[in-house]
């Protein structure tokens, strides 16, 4: 197996079928239904996930205030992070650049493009 991807999203559906779909290229695979258990578990991990995937509307914490939460964090600074989101308006695209996300893909995505996408923000995985 590959690098570890963190996906977050507070459907049980995308994150199973997110999880299907990365695991089926090799990565491994944690999830959160929230923002508050990603960090949770992000700062609990000795091993860092190469790549957040992360919705923006989720119970307790959202994904831009994760996005923040990360940023702020020594081992989350650089780290890629997508934004996986049924929204497209420009004000939470422009939000999240500024916080720090790496991407940004509209919900559904299809497998093949969620995978290039990840080749470009990881490109020796």
């Amino acid at each position: 197996m590959g690098h570890t991807v963190l996906v977050v999203d507070d459907s049980a559906t995308m994150r199973l079928s997110l999880k299907t779909t990365l695991e089926m290229h090799q990565f491994q695979v944690q999830t959160a239904e929230n923002g508050v258990i990603a960090l949770d578990w992000f700062r609990a991990t000795h091993q860092p996930p190469a790549l957040v995937i992360t919705d923006i509307h989720m119970p307790e914490m959202d994904g831009l205030a994760l996005i923040r939460e990360l940023r702020a964090l020594p081992r989350g600074r650089f780290l890629p992070i997508l934004v996986l989101t049924t929204e497209s308006q420009e004000d939470y695209r422009q939000e999240a650049r500024r916080l720090g996300a790496t991407g940004w893909l509209i919900k559904p995505v299809r497998g093949s493009d969620l995978l290039a996408v990840i080749d470009r923000v990881l490109p020796h995985h």
